[in-house]
């Protein structure tokens, strides 16, 4: 960490020196000071195996919460070989699969916070309103975690409270969207995110930018518009149904667009959020669409192919650490 642009960088010693770190860091970068935090203390008070072993827990806990938001029970096999198909195959090529190790606190670990919160808020019951006040504040470090999924999702809760709540404004769920949302604008009220955003970027360069986004790498955003197109024409009555029940999905999904669109930058990550929304739907759409015939095989066929794309990701990724060690070994030299 720095004190500013022109102070020598010093590595974190103490807890003094995360906590000043990322009140600078919240108002020069961006205001994801809660993923920022978490990836700070890891990644300098811990070995890497513990890092490298959290991760692997949490890629697997977020599949099986995603399995778990959007299917039922008995397809969530074929979702969860699904989902991994489509973030490692379809979603990333063998190259910005390194995104899961380079980015991520920012993706892994906010997708993780962010279905943990659906997948409660879900489940809340007005029987438990004592321990809901207690218990609502933590939604506000999730809102916290990242603007790219924390605004168009805030909006998207807002919409869902005032029509599906407006009978009763007391429910317990209101609590925890109150509390996501306010967390949602301490995250974009940082000074940096601004600077970041405006960058002295015209209008019309941002949507050239997010159009070129929006056509080469919404991958599985184009898979499911392809689904949705096929279903319009061959099975009308699951369209309407899908887009009835996921339908507070599919405007999340249009607001992360909308994101997408106006950044004012064509880099691929920025998609990321927008294309995980997709995967989610996708899921759901072949879940109830396939026969069990076609699952079993698409299982079978997806486990190949990933295993097969391992192979050259492992080359990419040994390459990548012999550069890294040649640039330490000339930086000591």
């Amino acid at each position: 960490w720095q004190q500013d642009d022109t102070s020598p960088i010093h590595p974190l010693t103490t807890f003094n020196d995360l906590v000043t770190s990322q009140w600078i860091h919240y108002h020069v970068v961006n205001g994801r000071w809660v993923v920022h935090t978490l990836a700070q203390a890891f990644l300098s008070f811990t070995p890497p195996f513990v890092y490298q072993i959290i991760n692997a827990l949490l890629f697997a806990l977020m599949i099986y919460l995603a399995s778990c938001l959007m299917v039922a029970r008995q397809q969530r096999l074929f979702s969860m070989v699904l989902m991994c198909f489509l973030l490692f195959v379809v979603f990333a090529d063998i190259k910005t699969t390194m995104l899961w190790s380079m980015g991520t606190f920012n993706y892994l670990w906010v997708c993780v916070a962010t279905l943990s919160f659906l997948l409660w808020l879900r489940h809340v019951h007005r029987s438990d309103n004592r321990i809901h006040w207690l218990l609502s504040p933590l939604s506000l470090l999730v809102g916290c975690s990242h603007e790219a999924i924390a605004l168009p999702l805030s909006i998207t809760l807002t919409v869902y409270a005032v029509t599906e709540l407006r009978k009763d404004r007391l429910y317990p769920q209101i609590l925890y969207i109150l509390w996501y949302v306010a967390g949602m604008l301490i995250c974009l009220m940082s000074p940096g995110i601004w600077q970041r955003a405006d960058g002295d970027i015209t209008l019309l360069s941002r949507l050239i930018s997010g159009a070129i986004n929006i056509v080469f790498n919404l991958k599985t955003t184009w898979l499911l518009i392809i689904t949705l197109a096929i279903m319009f024409y061959k099975r009308r009555d699951s369209l309407k149904q899908s887009l009835t029940s996921h339908r507070y999905y599919y405007l999340c999904l249009l607001l992360s667009l909308g994101i997408v669109a106006v950044c004012g930058t064509n880099l691929e990550r920025v998609v990321f959020y927008a294309d995980f929304i997709s995967m989610l739907l996708v899921a759901a759409l072949w879940s109830t669409l396939l026969s069990s015939r076609w699952q079993r095989c698409l299982i079978a066929v997806c486990s190949v192919v990933m295993l097969i794309y391992y192979v050259p990701t492992i080359m990419v990724r040994y390459e990548n650490h012999s550069n890294y060690c040649y640039i330490e070994q000339q930086m000591k030299e």
